[in-house]
């Protein structure tokens, strides 16, 4: 799994309670590095923020799908914003879950946990 997300303490915490539930977590801290780290790692699902300075979360979702590489990766898109428009504009660039922050640890594992199984249910 990759963890995408520009503030420090919400990365290592994250982290921290994904390893918990078992997860192998790595991390990267903009959507360029993201993607890179995505591109280089494949990883089953990505749990991204939406706002980060350089390459947003919704610019590095398009880009994942755009390449055939990482067009099949599972996204859930994370933010601070409650908007309708953020929520609806990451789920047209090809996440495949949003969730607001802050967000509970055990939730945010059952969203992943959900995410892995359709993936699985999909590919099968």
């Amino acid at each position: 799994m990759l963890v995408v997300e520009d503030n420090a303490t919400i990365l290592s915490v994250g982290k921290y309670f994904l390893e918990l539930e078992g997860f192998d977590v790595i991390v990267a801290e903009d959507g360029r590095l993201g993607l890179e780290t995505a591109l280089r790692e494949s990883p089953d699902v990505i749990v991204s923020d939406v706002n980060m300075p350089g390459m947003s979360g919704v610019e590095m979702v398009k880009a994942l799908r755009r390449d055939s590489r990482t067009a099949n990766i599972r996204v859930l898109m994370l933010t601070s914003e409650a908007s309708v428009d953020t929520e609806a504009e990451g789920l047209a660039a090809g996440a495949d879950d949003y969730i607001l922050k802050p967000v509970e640890p055990r939730r945010l594992a059952a969203r992943v946990k959900a995410l892995l199984a359709r993936s699985r249910h999909v590919t099968a």
